[in-house]
């Protein structure tokens, strides 16, 4: 029997990070921090990016989207808030403090984040 697969691919997928869809858009964010934006009907590369910065290069933790952005958190806490545009836009980078290893969660409109030794809750006015 033929295999039924739209597309496929054998290289950049993570160890860890969970892939996401979102919105016909599968986002991989690999454990180096290259954030990868698919088409999900044909496979096509819509970007691939380098999201962390300054030695931010560790993902343990998968991104997450609410309104608009992917939220993605490196091993030593620094965040980067991607746009879901064509292009991955970054808007935003910010330090948590201390180290994250678990995948954040968002519940009744707040960002939470468990880091080695807190939990955060961010959300906005």
């Amino acid at each position: 029997e033929k295999e039924r697969f739209l597309w496929s691919r054998l290289r950049g997928g993570p160890y860890m990070p969970t892939p996401l869809i979102h919105q016909r858009r599968l986002y991989v964010l690999a454990n180096n921090g290259v954030l990868t934006c698919h088409d999900l009907a044909s496979g096509k590369t819509l970007f691939r990016q380098r999201v962390g910065e300054g030695g931010a290069n560790a993902y343990t933790a998968s991104p997450i989207a609410a309104d608009g952005h992917l939220y993605c958190i490196s091993e030593d806490g620094k965040a980067t808030v991607v746009a879901m545009d064509a292009k991955g836009t970054i808007v935003g980078r910010n330090a948590i403090g201390e180290s994250v290893l678990a995948s954040p969660a968002i519940a009744r409109g707040r960002l939470l984040i468990r880091g080695e030794k807190h939990l955060f809750a961010i959300e906005s006015n």
